[in-house]
């Protein structure tokens, strides 16, 4: 259950708690690399601020967890992404121990490729988290065709790091999201990454891998 939904919210029309949601939600949301570039988008069109708006209603819920509370465990398919919000939580790897923190989402990619877990994620004390439902998510997003193609050619972009980078863990982060947070390459490198998501690679991508959204979305 959403442990954040007080009752009161059960008498609020659903567009306007959609909107709530969203305003709730929003800097959960920001850390995500595509849904970022979505929501600072200037040129946003209401099609695709209402999936923002149904993305945070239907695909998100707040959830506290107890002391050695498991949250995955290695092997499982993964269905959620998630965000530690409070408390303290440890992933672990073969002989790898590592405390994950809140600035980044945990097995985000699980989102745009199907994965299972190559670790355990438990609780190492009280701790309130938010999950992302990768059902839902990939619901919300297909229900738009302009923001499915989008996400397709994310998610073709974010597998071709996952291959280079070798990734095997449920931390990995890529570097497009690393790339947020970059004074490097900045908000130009994003607007034309973002670019490449609405229209497309140039030629055919040379990975295998095949994104969550590929059977839903065949951009020409």
């Amino acid at each position: 259950a959403n442990v954040d939904d007080p009752q009161i919210l059960m008498f609020l029309s659903k567009s306007l708690h959609a909107e709530l949601q969203l305003e709730r939600h929003r800097e959960h949301i920001d850390k995500i690399q595509f849904l970022h570039t979505l929501l600072h988008n200037p040129s946003i069109s209401f099609q695709e601020g209402q999936v923002m708006q149904t993305l945070a209603q239907r695909a998100l819920s707040s959830h506290d967890l107890g002391e050695d509370d498991v949250v995955f465990c290695h092997g499982n398919p993964a269905t959620s992404a998630y965000l530690l919000l409070h408390g303290s939580m440890t992933y672990r790897q073969v002989d790898m121990n590592v405390q994950p923190t809140g600035d980044y989402w945990i097995c985000e990619m699980c989102l745009w490729t199907h994965w299972s877990h190559f670790g355990d994620l438990h609780c190492q004390s009280f701790s309130h988290i938010c999950a992302l439902h990768v059902q839902e998510f990939c619901e919300v997003i297909c229900s738009s065709p302009t923001v499915q193609v989008q996400a397709h050619n994310y998610a073709k972009d974010y597998i071709n790091c996952m291959h280079a980078e070798n990734a095997c863990s449920d931390l990995w982060v890529s570097e497009l999201q690393v790339a947020k947070n970059s004074s490097l390459r900045g908000d130009d490198w994003m607007r034309s990454k973002w670019t490449s998501w609405v229209k497309g690679p140039a030629s055919p991508s040379s990975h295998q891998a095949s994104p969550r959204l590929m059977s839903q979305v065949v951009p020409q």
